[in-house]
């Protein structure tokens, strides 16, 4: 903790107690600010609060870097499976017993244990128990890490997972992104009047004019330059997609009635 709290010194405030006492100090503000109501279900067991103005991924990150490793205690639940890799352990042949009270395959070489295969000694969920720790212990590994968690975010009276926090701008714009390319497509299909839908008919209605005059041989090189200009409104934006057809259109006027200046 004392390592978590200098590294947010300036960005953010780590306040620890009890939750009875925490649960009472939100209830008494309730009257002036009733959104707080909303963390009081998760204020139970050993939680915390950590307070900042600064950006929530920046001090989640920090919180998260600050574990430390700890051996495996008689009775702990493990929260990650444990592996103990095959290895020379540098144990005297006294020390069998631990092995094979573990069903761990082993042989001696050079006057020390041997561990055969890697040996999954824990799942997730199981409870460590006094030879797992015992053999852990003199094996030197410490499969666990302590540290704080984020639970849950409280942001101007709303509350959500930690995993929103990931969410990058470049997601959201891909999602909109794809929602608009869906909302055109479902537009286009059903004939319901948008600016993309208007700007795709009218091109396809000059595309089809110019290749009827194709073959007149002064709209040959202009019906080429228009038919690359109508391909390209596919991917522009209505207002860009409106002032390329108004040059164009002014082009295919131009095109039909040189005399006229526009």
């Amino acid at each position: 903790m004392q390592q978590i709290r200098i590294s947010l010194r300036g960005n953010a405030v780590v306040l620890m107690g009890k939750s009875t006492m925490m649960r009472k100090a939100i209830k008494g503000h309730l009257e002036r600010n009733p959104a707080l109501e909303e963390l009081l279900p998760y204020i139970k067991g050993n939680v915390g609060f950590v307070f900042t103005r600064n950006d929530l991924v920046e001090i989640r990150d920090k919180l998260l870097e600050n574990k430390v490793r700890a051996p495996a205690r008689a009775g702990a639940i493990a929260p990650l499976p444990v592996v103990i890799p095959a290895q020379n352990t540098g144990l005297g042949p006294e020390k069998t017993s631990f092995f094979q009270a573990l069903s761990i395959p082993t042989k001696i070489s050079k006057s020390t244990i041997e561990i055969i295969n890697d040996v999954h000694i824990l799942k997730p969920g199981d409870k460590v128990g006094a030879s797992e720790a015992t053999l852990l212990n003199m094996l030197n590994i410490s499969p666990f890490s302590y540290g704080l968690q984020v639970e849950q975010v409280y942001d101007s009276g709303t509350i959500f997972a930690p995993a929103i926090l990931d969410i990058k701008p470049e997601d959201l714009r891909e999602k909109f992104m794809a929602g608009v390319a869906n909302l055109a497509a479902v537009c286009l299909a059903v004939g319901y009047p948008t600016a993309w839908l208007m700007v795709s008919r009218t091109c396809w209605l000059l595309l089809l004019l110019l290749k009827l005059n194709l073959k007149k041989l002064h709209l040959l090189f202009l019906g080429h330059k228009l038919m690359g200009l109508l391909t390209l409104l596919s991917i522009c934006s209505p207002v860009d997609g409106f002032k390329y057809l108004g040059w164009i259109l002014t082009a295919f006027i131009q095109a039909h009635v040189p005399h006229l200046q526009l």
